[in-house]
């Protein structure tokens, strides 16, 4: 059985990093991703902003993969907001 992953982090656009990144890497190692969307980030040339997910979104999507009884490790990026961390 393939081991699952949980990340909880950004959304990359670029896919250069935050949970697009996570979710290749996991894939790259023969684990299986699941993921938690705390914001979306958007990176121009010069410009660089973070929108934040609402906490009810985000304790929704916590809710519905932590309900899974078999998450081998759980891995932490972007919290944009102290709300988020408490």
């Amino acid at each position: 059985m393939v081991k699952k992953l949980l990340t909880i982090a950004g959304s990359d656009s670029l896919s250069g990093g935050g949970i697009q990144a996570d979710l290749a890497t996991f894939n790259e190692f023969g684990y299986f991703g699941l993921s938690v969307i705390t914001s979306i980030v958007t990176v121009t040339n010069d410009n660089f902003k973070i929108y934040p997910t609402d906490l009810k979104i985000i304790q929704a999507q916590l809710d519905s993969t932590l309900a899974l009884d078999d998450i081998a490790a759980i891995k932490v990026g972007l919290l944009p907001t102290v709300d988020i961390i408490t």
